[in-house]
């Protein structure tokens, strides 16, 4: 199927109006799954459950991402298709079950992006975003702010969520995260200062 792009939110929800099946697994672009999670899914006994979370491990480089909080990273990704429905938010959406929500034991894979230039290309367009849902928040911003969240977001990641632990990865990690948390932030200035 194709259709005109319209952003994350409603072409997901085009997608699961498409889906022909009581139950759903929603999977990216950029994520797997793995034998081991294919057979846990195809041996499930739901009960009262209407959906699952799928814990995702990240890579970086073809590294596994072990800090920043990327190792705590759970999606709910295999639900009731009429139990669930998606938030409104403009990117990093999350489906929303209506009922009980159970964790699945094996993993997804995620390949967060493919090499730097391809990072900075998603992250511009994510942050263009992201500003224009904080601008929604009507809170004025100015320098203060972008330098003071751009510096926590980097001791968030590298110190207080361990980035440390990973090494060149985890810095770079952490790096990535203030950078783009500073983009979402001047962006939000520059929408909230133009004349």
């Amino acid at each position: 199927f194709t259709r005109k792009w319209e952003g994350y939110v409603p072409q997901k929800r085009y997608a699961l109006s498409l889906a022909s099946n009581e139950w759903v697994l929603s999977l990216d672009a950029d994520e797997r799954i793995t034998d081991e999670l294919k057979n846990e899914i195809m041996n499930l006994k739901p009960d009262d459950l209407n959906g699952y979370k799928i814990r995702r491990k990240n890579f970086l480089m073809n590294k596994e991402i072990t800090s920043c909080g990327w190792e705590k990273d759970f999606q709910l990704r295999l639900f009731k298709k009429d139990r669930t429905n998606l938030n409104d938010r403009l990117v990093h959406e999350k489906f929303i079950v209506d009922g009980k929500v159970g964790t699945l034991k094996n993993p997804m894979l995620h390949f967060t992006f493919s090499s730097f230039t391809d990072y900075f290309e998603k992250i511009n367009k994510y942050t263009s975003l992201k500003a224009e849902e904080l601008s929604k928040k009507k809170k004025k911003i100015g320098g203060w702010t972008i330098f003071s969240h751009t510096i926590s977001a980097f001791f968030a990641f590298f110190f207080i969520r361990g980035g440390f632990k990973d090494g060149v990865y985890g810095l770079i990690i952490s790096l990535l995260h203030s950078v783009s948390t500073m983009m979402n932030y001047i962006k939000l200035w520059e929408l909230q200062n133009k004349k």
